[in-house]
Protein backbone atom coordinates (compact mmCIF):
# COMPACT_ATOMS: atom_id res chain seq x y z
CA UNK A 1 0.00 0.00 0.00
CA UNK A 2 1.61 3.35 -1.19
CA UNK A 3 2.34 5.73 1.39
CA UNK A 4 -0.23 8.55 -0.06
CA UNK A 5 -2.85 5.91 -0.17
CA UNK A 6 -2.51 5.43 3.32
CA UNK A 7 -2.73 8.90 4.58
CA UNK A 8 -5.98 9.33 2.63
CA UNK A 9 -7.70 6.47 4.36
CA UNK A 10 -5.99 8.07 7.84
CA UNK A 11 -7.31 11.59 6.76
CA UNK A 12 -11.02 9.70 6.30
CA UNK A 13 -10.87 8.20 9.24
CA UNK A 14 -10.37 11.37 11.09
CA UNK A 15 -12.70 13.26 9.17
CA UNK A 16 -15.35 10.45 9.87
CA UNK A 17 -14.02 10.08 13.54
CA UNK A 18 -15.05 14.42 13.95
CA UNK A 19 -18.04 14.11 11.98
CA UNK A 20 -19.14 11.06 14.56
CA UNK A 21 -18.35 13.88 17.63
CA UNK A 22 -19.98 17.05 15.98
CA UNK A 23 -23.22 14.59 15.71
CA UNK A 24 -23.63 13.57 18.91
CA UNK A 25 -22.21 17.12 20.22
CA UNK A 26 -24.87 18.14 18.33
CA UNK A 27 -27.44 15.40 19.42
CA UNK A 28 -26.18 16.21 23.12
CA UNK A 29 -26.98 19.95 22.60
CA UNK A 30 -29.75 19.17 21.40
CA UNK A 31 -31.33 17.18 24.39
CA UNK A 32 -29.81 19.85 26.57
CA UNK A 33 -32.16 22.25 24.55
CA UNK A 34 -35.59 20.42 25.22
CA UNK A 35 -34.20 19.73 28.41
CA UNK A 36 -33.76 23.43 28.73
CA UNK A 37 -37.02 24.60 27.09
CA UNK A 38 -39.04 21.87 29.25
CA UNK A 39 -37.37 23.26 32.57
CA UNK A 40 -38.08 26.93 31.06
CA UNK A 41 -41.86 25.87 31.15
CA UNK A 42 -41.88 23.65 34.22
CA UNK A 43 -40.29 26.95 35.91
CA UNK A 44 -42.99 28.95 34.25
CA UNK A 45 -45.75 26.74 36.04
CA UNK A 46 -44.03 27.23 39.07
CA UNK A 47 -44.08 31.23 38.84
CA UNK A 48 -47.38 31.31 37.43
CA UNK A 49 -48.03 28.75 40.20
CA UNK A 50 -46.71 31.11 43.17
CA UNK A 51 -48.01 34.20 41.64
CA UNK A 52 -51.63 32.42 42.10
CA UNK A 53 -50.70 31.15 45.48
CA UNK A 54 -49.38 34.90 46.17
CA UNK A 55 -53.06 36.49 45.13
CA UNK A 56 -54.82 33.75 46.97
CA UNK A 57 -53.04 34.37 50.01
CA UNK A 58 -52.75 38.26 49.34
CA UNK A 59 -56.71 37.99 48.60
CA UNK A 60 -57.75 35.73 52.26
CA UNK A 61 -54.80 37.11 54.51
CA UNK A 62 -54.04 40.56 52.78
CA UNK A 63 -53.98 43.01 55.41
CA UNK A 64 -52.46 40.26 57.16
CA UNK A 65 -49.78 39.42 54.92
CA UNK A 66 -49.16 43.34 54.95
CA UNK A 67 -47.98 43.36 58.45
CA UNK A 68 -46.13 40.65 59.11
CA UNK A 69 -42.29 41.08 58.69
CA UNK A 70 -41.91 38.31 55.93
CA UNK A 71 -44.68 39.49 53.91
CA UNK A 72 -45.97 36.02 52.66
CA UNK A 73 -46.81 32.65 54.13
CA UNK A 74 -43.66 31.03 56.03
CA UNK A 75 -43.43 27.31 56.27
CA UNK A 76 -42.74 26.00 60.08
CA UNK A 77 -39.43 24.86 59.08
CA UNK A 78 -38.14 27.98 57.85
CA UNK A 79 -38.67 30.13 61.30
CA UNK A 80 -36.38 27.41 63.67
CA UNK A 81 -39.08 27.75 66.21
CA UNK A 82 -38.82 24.38 68.89
CA UNK A 83 -41.90 24.09 70.28
CA UNK A 84 -41.55 23.24 74.37
CA UNK A 85 -45.12 22.90 76.17
CA UNK A 86 -48.47 24.53 76.28
CA UNK A 87 -48.94 27.87 78.18
CA UNK A 88 -52.50 28.42 77.76
CA UNK A 89 -54.96 28.35 75.42
CA UNK A 90 -58.36 30.54 74.77
CA UNK A 91 -61.00 30.65 72.48
CA UNK A 92 -59.58 31.55 69.74
CA UNK A 93 -56.04 30.47 69.61
CA UNK A 94 -53.37 28.72 72.13
CA UNK A 95 -50.12 30.22 73.40
CA UNK A 96 -46.99 27.74 73.29
CA UNK A 97 -43.44 28.31 74.97
CA UNK A 98 -41.29 27.80 72.09
CA UNK A 99 -37.22 27.83 71.93
CA UNK A 100 -35.80 30.52 69.44
CA UNK A 101 -32.54 31.18 69.26
CA UNK A 102 -31.62 29.78 72.24
CA UNK A 103 -34.13 31.78 74.55
CA UNK A 104 -37.45 31.11 75.82
CA UNK A 105 -40.28 32.74 74.36
CA UNK A 106 -44.63 32.56 73.76
CA UNK A 107 -45.46 31.86 70.53
CA UNK A 108 -49.50 32.89 70.36
CA UNK A 109 -51.18 30.78 67.47
CA UNK A 110 -54.56 31.75 66.00
CA UNK A 111 -56.19 29.38 63.12
CA UNK A 112 -56.95 31.62 60.07
CA UNK A 113 -59.94 31.19 57.76
CA UNK A 114 -60.44 31.39 54.15
CA UNK A 115 -63.93 32.30 54.13
CA UNK A 116 -63.37 35.64 56.66
CA UNK A 117 -61.94 39.01 57.39
CA UNK A 118 -59.85 37.16 60.76
CA UNK A 119 -61.13 40.17 62.75
CA UNK A 120 -59.83 39.14 66.19
CA UNK A 121 -56.30 38.06 64.41
CA UNK A 122 -55.81 41.11 62.88
CA UNK A 123 -56.53 43.37 65.90
CA UNK A 124 -54.24 41.69 68.04
CA UNK A 125 -51.61 41.61 65.69
CA UNK A 126 -52.22 45.41 65.24
CA UNK A 127 -52.65 46.30 68.94
CA UNK A 128 -48.91 44.37 68.95
CA UNK A 129 -47.25 46.16 66.72
CA UNK A 130 -48.70 49.67 68.08
CA UNK A 131 -47.85 48.63 71.55
CA UNK A 132 -44.53 48.49 70.85
CA UNK A 133 -43.93 51.82 70.09
CA UNK A 134 -44.78 52.98 73.77
CA UNK A 135 -42.61 49.91 74.99
CA UNK A 136 -40.76 52.53 76.58
CA UNK A 137 -43.66 54.95 78.43
CA UNK A 138 -45.11 51.70 80.67
CA UNK A 139 -43.26 48.36 81.33
CA UNK A 140 -46.48 46.12 81.03
CA UNK A 141 -46.70 45.17 77.68
CA UNK A 142 -44.26 42.33 76.71
CA UNK A 143 -42.10 42.63 74.04
CA UNK A 144 -43.18 41.86 70.63
CA UNK A 145 -40.53 39.69 68.61
CA UNK A 146 -41.73 38.66 65.92
CA UNK A 147 -45.34 37.88 63.08
CA UNK A 148 -45.81 34.99 61.04
CA UNK A 149 -48.62 33.73 58.66
CA UNK A 150 -47.81 30.39 59.35
CA UNK A 151 -48.06 26.49 57.41
CA UNK A 152 -47.52 22.88 57.91
CA UNK A 153 -47.05 23.11 61.62
CA UNK A 154 -45.95 19.83 63.57
CA UNK A 155 -48.82 17.71 63.41
CA UNK A 156 -49.78 17.55 66.98
CA UNK A 157 -49.67 21.56 67.46
CA UNK A 158 -52.10 21.88 64.22
CA UNK A 159 -54.52 19.19 65.51
CA UNK A 160 -54.64 20.91 68.84
CA UNK A 161 -55.60 24.08 67.45
CA UNK A 162 -57.96 22.59 64.70
CA UNK A 163 -60.00 21.54 67.73
CA UNK A 164 -60.64 25.10 68.59
CA UNK A 165 -63.11 24.66 65.11
CA UNK A 166 -63.25 21.58 64.46
CA UNK A 167 -66.41 22.04 61.66
CA UNK A 168 -63.72 24.27 59.53
CA UNK A 169 -59.79 23.15 60.02
CA UNK A 170 -57.28 25.74 59.13
CA UNK A 171 -54.54 25.31 57.07
CA UNK A 172 -52.59 28.80 58.14
CA UNK A 173 -52.23 30.47 61.67
CA UNK A 174 -51.04 33.67 62.74
CA UNK A 175 -47.81 33.57 64.94
CA UNK A 176 -47.36 35.87 67.33
CA UNK A 177 -44.06 35.78 69.13
CA UNK A 178 -43.90 37.67 72.17
CA UNK A 179 -41.63 37.67 75.56
CA UNK A 180 -42.05 34.84 77.81
CA UNK A 181 -44.35 35.98 80.53
CA UNK A 182 -45.43 34.50 84.39
CA UNK A 183 -48.59 33.26 86.16
CA UNK A 184 -51.87 34.75 85.57
CA UNK A 185 -53.57 37.02 88.01
CA UNK A 186 -56.01 34.13 88.90
CA UNK A 187 -52.64 31.70 90.12
CA UNK A 188 -51.09 34.34 92.09
CA UNK A 189 -51.35 34.62 95.71
CA UNK A 190 -50.74 37.82 97.29
CA UNK A 191 -50.44 38.53 100.86
CA UNK A 192 -50.73 42.58 101.47
CA UNK A 193 -52.87 45.39 100.28
CA UNK A 194 -50.04 47.06 98.97
CA UNK A 195 -49.19 43.80 96.42
CA UNK A 196 -52.79 44.64 95.15
CA UNK A 197 -53.01 48.00 94.92
CA UNK A 198 -49.71 47.96 92.81
CA UNK A 199 -51.25 45.73 90.36
CA UNK A 200 -54.17 48.25 89.82
CA UNK A 201 -52.20 50.85 89.80
CA UNK A 202 -49.28 49.12 86.84
CA UNK A 203 -52.74 47.80 85.10
CA UNK A 204 -54.21 51.65 85.28
CA UNK A 205 -51.57 53.35 84.27
CA UNK A 206 -50.96 51.35 81.15
CA UNK A 207 -54.40 51.11 79.99
CA UNK A 208 -54.15 55.16 80.35
CA UNK A 209 -51.26 55.15 78.40
CA UNK A 210 -52.54 53.12 75.41
CA UNK A 211 -55.64 54.66 75.14
CA UNK A 212 -54.39 58.27 75.21
CA UNK A 213 -51.27 57.56 73.22
CA UNK A 214 -52.63 55.37 70.68
CA UNK A 215 -56.32 55.51 71.16
CA UNK A 216 -56.41 51.57 72.06
CA UNK A 217 -58.31 50.02 74.14
CA UNK A 218 -57.96 46.01 75.46
CA UNK A 219 -61.45 44.87 75.79
CA UNK A 220 -61.11 42.12 77.84
CA UNK A 221 -58.89 42.69 80.83
CA UNK A 222 -59.97 39.32 82.77
CA UNK A 223 -57.81 37.66 85.70
CA UNK A 224 -56.57 35.77 82.68
CA UNK A 225 -55.10 38.44 80.77
CA UNK A 226 -53.27 40.06 83.35
CA UNK A 227 -49.82 38.25 84.26
CA UNK A 228 -47.96 39.26 87.54
CA UNK A 229 -44.35 38.49 88.09
CA UNK A 230 -42.90 37.97 91.36
CA UNK A 231 -39.38 40.54 90.84
CA UNK A 232 -37.12 42.11 93.31
CA UNK A 233 -35.84 44.93 91.05
CA UNK A 234 -37.01 46.88 89.80
CA UNK A 235 -38.73 48.48 93.10
CA UNK A 236 -40.01 51.32 91.04
CA UNK A 237 -41.35 51.73 88.22
CA UNK A 238 -41.61 54.15 85.51
CA UNK A 239 -44.30 55.55 82.99
CA UNK A 240 -44.56 58.28 80.89
CA UNK A 241 -47.95 60.27 80.64
CA UNK A 242 -48.63 63.12 78.71
CA UNK A 243 -44.89 64.03 78.58
CA UNK A 244 -45.04 63.41 82.35
CA UNK A 245 -43.09 60.95 84.31
CA UNK A 246 -44.63 58.66 86.74
CA UNK A 247 -43.33 56.16 89.45
CA UNK A 248 -44.97 54.05 91.72
CA UNK A 249 -43.56 51.51 93.84
CA UNK A 250 -43.60 48.35 92.68
CA UNK A 251 -43.63 45.97 95.87
CA UNK A 252 -42.07 43.19 94.21
CA UNK A 253 -44.73 42.74 91.41
CA UNK A 254 -44.34 43.56 88.08
CA UNK A 255 -47.82 43.27 85.57
CA UNK A 256 -47.83 41.90 82.25
CA UNK A 257 -51.45 42.15 80.02
CA UNK A 258 -51.41 40.09 77.18
CA UNK A 259 -54.32 38.79 74.59
CA UNK A 260 -55.48 41.81 72.35
CA UNK A 261 -57.75 39.40 70.08
CA UNK A 262 -60.59 41.85 71.37
CA UNK A 263 -58.80 45.07 70.87
CA UNK A 264 -60.61 48.05 69.37
CA UNK A 265 -58.80 51.44 68.20
CA UNK A 266 -60.98 54.77 68.79
CA UNK A 267 -63.97 53.68 68.90
CA UNK A 268 -67.25 54.87 70.46
CA UNK A 269 -67.48 51.92 72.86
CA UNK A 270 -63.78 52.71 74.17
CA UNK A 271 -64.66 52.73 77.76
CA UNK A 272 -65.33 48.97 78.00
CA UNK A 273 -61.81 48.41 79.77
CA UNK A 274 -63.40 50.10 83.26
CA UNK A 275 -65.66 47.95 83.57
CA UNK A 276 -62.91 44.96 83.74
CA UNK A 277 -61.54 46.21 87.07
CA UNK A 278 -64.48 45.34 88.96
CA UNK A 279 -63.40 41.22 88.07
CA UNK A 280 -59.30 42.08 88.68
CA UNK A 281 -60.18 44.15 92.25
CA UNK A 282 -62.69 40.88 92.96
CA UNK A 283 -59.90 38.60 92.00
CA UNK A 284 -56.93 40.25 94.00
CA UNK A 285 -60.16 40.13 97.29
CA UNK A 286 -60.20 35.90 97.01
CA UNK A 287 -56.60 35.89 97.91
CA UNK A 288 -56.06 38.67 100.65
CA UNK A 289 -56.55 37.91 104.65
CA UNK A 290 -59.80 39.93 106.02
CA UNK A 291 -57.95 42.48 107.61
CA UNK A 292 -55.84 43.16 103.98
CA UNK A 293 -59.12 42.99 102.36
CA UNK A 294 -60.55 45.27 104.26
CA UNK A 295 -57.39 47.78 103.38
CA UNK A 296 -57.39 47.04 100.04
CA UNK A 297 -61.08 47.49 99.67
CA UNK A 298 -60.79 51.22 101.29
CA UNK A 299 -58.22 52.13 98.87
CA UNK A 300 -59.84 51.22 96.19
CA UNK A 301 -63.34 53.02 96.98
CA UNK A 302 -65.06 54.11 94.13
CA UNK A 303 -62.66 53.93 91.30
CA UNK A 304 -64.47 50.82 89.52
CA UNK A 305 -67.71 53.71 89.40
CA UNK A 306 -65.14 55.57 86.85
CA UNK A 307 -66.97 56.23 83.75
CA UNK A 308 -63.85 55.75 81.50
CA UNK A 309 -60.49 54.46 82.09
CA UNK A 310 -58.52 57.58 81.69
CA UNK A 311 -60.66 59.27 84.38
CA UNK A 312 -59.15 57.11 86.88
CA UNK A 313 -55.45 58.73 86.66
CA UNK A 314 -55.04 61.16 88.71
CA UNK A 315 -58.11 61.20 90.21
CA UNK A 316 -58.85 58.54 91.85
CA UNK A 317 -57.81 58.17 95.31
CA UNK A 318 -55.54 55.18 94.84
CA UNK A 319 -53.10 57.85 93.75
CA UNK A 320 -53.49 60.42 95.73
CA UNK A 321 -53.13 58.74 99.23
CA UNK A 322 -51.32 55.53 98.63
Amino acid sequence: MSPIFSLKIFQNFLFETKKKKMNAVAEVKGRRGVQQKKNEKQNEYKRIGREKKLADDSRCYGNILDLVKRKKVTNWTQTRLVVEGKLGEGLRGIAYKVKHRNTMKCLKLLPLSWTSRNKEALEDLVALRSLKTIKKETPNYLTFFDSFVLTNLPASTQDKLNQLDPQCPATHYLGLLVELGSNSLDNTMLTTAVEGLSIVKQLVLSLVIAKRRLDTNHNDVHPGNVLVKRSASPKTLKYTLDGKVIRIPSHGLVVGIIDFSEASFGRANGNSDVGFLSFITEEISKTLSKAENRTFQTAIDGLTDARSITAIYPNASIFKKH
